[in-house]
């Protein structure tokens, strides 16, 4: 799977975001389906930051809309879809690595997820603050090891046609991605992404 070229993606309309979840509240399948289609991508993204895998990617991705879908009486209360969204997929992937034991210590919000709410900028700004720290994290790396990786995040190369391009070894690029993933998610886990 490719995911998308860059950590931007174009806002919602909050009318047809809270009319979609006004339907699925109702059991709409098809509202359910265009939500997943709004915001899959960005938070595939998000997910892939920490996982640089695609199967945990997935994995936790379809966890997050399996709750959503559980959870859809209750959408229609929240003010920040956004915010909420991004504070759900902040828990989940933080647990998946608990669980997994990929991660030794996560600070996790005990609150309920049902407790996140905001104004309308809010959701805006979590976005922004998670992309920033991303952003940090990447442009803190050595260039040929940001380079390896963002050839990977942005063109979805592979590691033999990251080898290809630059001219190395595909374990020098396995070696860069590894290092460079190991970063990342130890910057992230320690910056803690925005406090709800």
């Amino acid at each position: 799977m490719k995911y998308p070229t860059s950590l931007d993606t174009p806002e919602k309309s909050k009318p047809e975001v809270t009319g979609l979840l006004h339907r699925m509240s109702r059991g709409d399948r098809e509202a359910f389906r265009k939500i997943y289609h709004l915001y899959a991508g960005e938070l595939n993204k998000y997910i892939f930051l920490f996982t640089r895998s695609t199967e945990d990617t997935e994995d936790i991705l379809q966890e997050i809309f399996v709750k959503l879908w559980e959870k859809r009486q209750t959408l229609t209360n929240i003010t920040s879809f956004r915010g909420y969204l991004y504070q759900m997929t902040r828990n989940h992937t933080f647990n998946y690595f608990r669980k997994s034991k990929k991660l030794r210590t996560v600070d996790l919000s005990e609150r309920e997820e049902e407790q996140f709410s905001g104004a309308d900028a809010a959701d805006q700004l979590l976005y922004k603050q998670y992309h920033t720290l991303a952003l940090q994290a990447i442009n803190l790396l050595p260039c040929r090891r940001k380079e390896v990786f963002l050839l990977n995040l942005n063109e979805g190369l592979s590691q033999q046609e990251i080898a290809d391009r630059l001219k190395v070894s595909k374990s020098a690029v396995k070696q860069h991605m590894s290092i460079a993933a190991r970063f990342i998610r130890e910057y992230l886990q320690k910056h803690g992404g925005p406090q709800n």
